[in-house]
This record gives C-alpha cells, sequence and structure tokens, in this order.
C-alpha cells in the first residue's frame, strides 16, 4: 500500500508519451481519455499517501514532477499540432521552471523536501481544462479558458513564491538564534 501513491505518479508520468502521440496522429478522443486519466491520478496519488501515511520525500518530488511533465507535454503538443497560442505555452513552461527552481533552493535551504501547496493542485487542475478546452475544440471558451488559466497560473505563482519567502525567512530567523 506505502508504493501505491508513487506508482499512480508515475503512471501519469508514463501517460505523457501516448497523450503526445495520440495528439501527434489525431486521435484526440483517446487523448482526452488518457489527460482525464492523468487528472484522476493526480487526486488519488495524494488521497492515497495521505490515507495510508505514505507521504515520502520521493513522493513530494514525483508528484508536482509528474503534473508538469504531463501539463508540459500536453501544452507543447497542443501548441504545435493544434494551434495553442505559444504564449500560452511560456506561461506554462516558464511557471514550472520558475517552481521547480525554488523548489530546489527550498529543498537545499532546509534540508528535505517541500510539500506541495493547495495552489499548485488547484493550478494544475485548472491547466488541465484548459488544455481539455483546446483539445475538445470548444471555441466558445477558448478565450475565457486562456484568460481564467493564464490568472491562476500567475496567482499560484505568486502564492509560491510568498510561501517560499516566509519559509527562508523563518529558516534564517532559526540559524541566528543560539
Amino acid at each position: 500500500m506505502r508504493h501505491i501513491p508513487n506508482l499512480l505518479s508515475t503512471v501519469r508520468i508514463v501517460l505523457a508519451v501516448p497523450i503526445v502521440l495520440l495528439l501527434r496522429e489525431g486521435e484526440d478522443a483517446a487523448a482526452v481519455v488518457l489527460l482525464v486519466v492523468a487528472l484522476l491520478t493526480d487526486g488519488a496519488d495524494g488521497y492515497a499517501a495521505r490515507r495510508w501515511g505514505a507521504v515520502s520525500e520521493s513522493g513530494k518530488i514525483l508528484d508536482p514532477l509528474a503534473d508538469k511533465i504531463v501539463a508540459a507535454a500536453t501544452a507543447l503538443s497542443l501548441w504545435l499540432w493544434r494551434g495553442l497560442p505559444g504564449w500560452f505555452l511560456l506561461v506554462v513552461v516558464a511557471r514550472d521552471l520558475l517552481l521547480l527552481a525554488g523548489g530546489a533552493l527550498l529543498a537545499k535551504r532546509m534540508g528535505r523536501v517541500p510539500s506541495s501547496r493547495p495552489a499548485g493542485k488547484i493550478a494544475f487542475n485548472v491547466l488541465v481544462a484548459v488544455l481539455l478546452i483546446w483539445l475538445l475544440r470548444l471555441e466558445s471558451l477558448f478565450a475565457a479558458a486562456l484568460a481564467i488559466g493564464t490568472a491562476l497560473l500567475a496567482l499560484s505563482l505568486l502564492l509560491y513564491a510568498v510561501h517560499f519567502r516566509r519559509v527562508l525567512a523563518a529558516r534564517s530567523t532559526e540559524r541566528e538564534i543560539p
């Protein structure tokens, strides 16, 4: 039971490959199914980790990494083959790279991997919803989905930055106390 959360995150990473291949081949319906499965495994791995007391340092890395791989691979594919705006792809990739760098800095300074934040989970779910709207060609929702998705991605980045700053400030205060 203890390894199931990490297995679910690994499944999500593996799903990125067939999602990309299906999108390249124009098999959008199958790609939608796999993207929904990826979204479901994202919820299931966190639930299982908390339920079974299986939260691990490797899981704290694997889960958000899986989210970023699926999101970036899908967004890149939709940009390449379905006309997703390049600026939105840049927002997704830039945010994820900044979060990875910030998380690595926090891990180095704290000596442990920081946990995911609720804002990150919400942002991933919204991002997948935006990608699904684009993939399903729900044109009447494109503009609103891109605007809301961009705003929530930016907000989650801001919330992470505030959290990182607080943690680092608290950590530096701890060092000053004899």
